[in-house]
C-alpha cells in the first residue's frame, strides 16, 4: 500500500489462485490515523494508522498489519 501525496494511492497484493491484484484510487484523510481508500472500481476501505509500530491495517482486521519494506 503507497499513500501518494496527491491523495492516491496504489495497492498491490498476490494471491496463489488469482496471482498479483492492483488496485487504484484516491484517498481522505477522516481522523487522527484515519484513512479512506476508494478504488477506481467503486471499493471503499477505512485504513487505520498506529504510529506505535509504525504499521497499517483494515479497520475490523488489526491483527492483519502491513509495516514499512525495510527491505
Amino acid at each position: 500500500m503507497i499513500f501518494y501525496e496527491n491523495q492516491t494511492y496504489l495497492y498491490s497484493t498476490y494471491y496463489l489462485e488469482r496471482g498479483e491484484q492492483v488496485e487504484l484510487g484516491n484517498w481522505t484523510k477522516t481522523g487522527q490515523g484515519q484513512y479512506v481508500a476508494e478504488s477506481r472500481t467503486g471499493n471503499t476501505t477505512l485504513w487505520i494508522y498506529d504510529s506505535s509500530d509504525d504499521s497499517l491495517h483494515i479497520n475490523g482486521m488489526p491483527l492483519f498489519r502491513y509495516t514499512r519494506y525495510k527491505g
